[in-house]
């Protein structure tokens, strides 16, 4: 085994490495929970886009039948011939629905586009969570690699195993490789 100071060394890359994949995890939970509460915020807003656009109908109903009850008092009044009245009033009734409609249409698409926003921010949170969770575990992978290196080169490994840069070779006895020699000292 490996002197004390390697094995502590060891043991703090991987408790940096376990600290540094949990912030990693932690950031990418905070972002999505962000984008959670985007996406309800916008949901809300949908809602209230919604209810002025049901008030505004309602406005404009009102305003109709205003219109239809001073068209009525005129025709009464100066006269005319059922026809002509029953023109104006359709045609004031034709403009109200039509406004009404407008009205709320025109809320509805803006409570949709909200509600979009909300839901592609959800979806983005949720991307960014999920890389944040492999980002979090590359850096373990990365942090375990980098002390069993350590562990390694320092180690009982990186003393005893022969490398290309190093001193010692391997020579065969015989043609059925039965004896390996290092540096001719030992023989198995």
């Amino acid at each position: 085994m490996g002197d004390p100071i390697t094995m502590v060394a060891m043991g703090l890359q991987l408790a940096g490495g376990f600290m540094e994949a949990q912030s990693i995890k932690a950031a990418g939970k905070a972002q999505m929970q962000q984008a959670q509460y985007v996406q309800k915020q916008a949901y809300v807003n949908a809602g209230q886009e919604r209810a002025s656009s049901q008030r505004a109908a309602l406005e404009e109903a009102r305003m109709g039948e205003l219109g239809v009850s001073k068209a009525t008092a005129l025709a009464a009044g100066g006269g005319g011939t059922a026809e002509s009245i029953y023109g104006v009033l359709s045609g004031i009734k034709g403009e109200e629905a039509y406004r009404k409609n407008m009205a709320l249409y025109e809320g509805e698409d803006r409570a949709r586009v909200l509600e979009s926003q909300g839901d592609l921010s959800l979806y983005e949170g949720k991307i960014k969570y999920a890389t944040a969770k492999a980002d979090a575990n590359t850096t373990m992978m990365k942090s375990f690699g980098k002390a069993f290196s350590t562990g390694y080169d320092a180690g009982m490994f990186g003393k005893y195993n022969p490398s290309a840069s190093s001193a010692e070779t391997i020579s065969w006895n015989s043609p059925r490789y039965e004896t390996i020699s290092w540096n001719s000292a030992r023989r198995y």
